[in-house]
């Protein structure tokens, strides 16, 4: 072979490993750090993709050892690109995290409500405390005092850990079940505030790209304001009256709950509490609506029609069988 070819040859391997590491990042991590590393380097990218998909055209001659080689890890990828994602029921999901974390959460839930009772337990009144690890170590450990209003945070120092730890009556026996805990559920984090200020505590789900996907676990449960807020708002998805899920994006990258509204078309498919709030005028009283969908189930409408301070305004028969109820609830 001159150097012609041999730089050719090259360049067609570093093609496919090339394509190989973005493949296990999009499955790792899913479809947004794959598609912002294809194209923030396209200039590397595309010329790379154009000679792998020549290399796999002429490789089926099937003439030379390479020829097999690329045929077989072309094979491979392809595979991989194609490969069946975790089922919820019949509805097959690829890169919804809504999905992944609806199942993450009935196999633990227990396991979470459990982990925030016991850190609050743990840490003293008033204290707030948010401990996040990765591979097996401490990568933030932020806090609030009770005597201060402002979180404290620190990163990668297991100096400051122990100093911190004390400020919140924190012992490192505490910490390791913390930790043991959130490794048997597959998660990161976990945030709790001791104060009546906030009356939800949040488990950290896992990292991909920049952001982060988190449970918000209500144990008392949600108001209703907190419900039509979670419902309106485009980083979070309401899941029952105790855990919304959450996504908080990194410094770049869609600041939205990709795949918000595929999961929620599909919970009112399958008759599961999904409603919409809207606000609409009736001459100058404001009032907030809700649609009401065919075959869902009916804890979260009952959680309003119960409310004795609700005064139902009107209500329209929509297509299919969907109710449109007006309603406002007096101060």
């Amino acid at each position: 072979m001159n150097i012609k070819s041999i730089l050719y040859r090259c360049i067609q391997y570093l093609s496919f490993v090339t394509f190989t590491l973005l493949i296990a990042i999009y499955l790792k991590m899913g479809g947004f750090p794959f598609f912002f590393l294809l194209m923030s380097w396209w200039f590397l990218t595309l010329p790379l993709l154009i000679v792998l998909i020549i290399t796999l055209i002429t490789s089926l001659r099937f003439k030379k050892k390479e020829h097999y080689i690329f045929s077989i890890w072309g094979f491979i990828l392809i595979v991989l690109i194609l490969l069946p994602f975790p089922k919820n029921g019949n509805k097959t999901y690829k890169g919804n995290h809504a999905f992944i974390m609806e199942e993450q959460y009935e196999k633990y839930k227990g396991n979470m409500f459990q982990l925030v009772e016991y850190v609050q337990h743990a840490i003293d009144d008033n204290c707030g405390i948010e401990v996040e690890f990765e591979d097996g170590r401490i990568k933030k450990f932020h806090i609030m005092e009770a005597d201060s209003n402002t979180w404290l945070f620190h990163w990668n120092d297991d100096i400051a850990v122990e100093m911190l730890m004390k400020k919140v009556g924190l012992d490192a026996l505490e910490l390791e079940y913390i930790h043991k805990t959130l490794n048997k559920m597959s998660c990161m984090s976990v945030e709790v505030l001791n104060r009546d200020s906030r009356n939800y505590s949040i488990i950290g789900f896992r990292r991909v790209g920049m952001g982060k996907y988190y449970y918000r676990i209500y144990e008392g449960g949600m108001s209703e304001d907190e419900m039509k807020q979670i419902y309106n708002d485009y980083t979070m998805i309401y899941y029952n009256d105790s855990v919304a899920f959450e996504y908080g994006a990194g410094a770049i990258g869609n600041l939205n709950f990709s795949g918000k509204n595929e999961y929620m078309d599909y919970r009112i498919k399958q008759g599961k509490d999904s409603i919409y709030w809207n606000v609409y005028k009736m001459g100058d009283l404001e009032c907030d609506s809700i649609y009401l969908y065919p075959n869902q189930s009916y804890s979260l409408i009952n959680h309003i029609l119960d409310n004795p301070k609700l005064e139902i305004k009107g209500i329209e028969m929509l297509d299919n069988g969907v109710q449109l109820i007006k309603y406002v609830i007096h101060k």
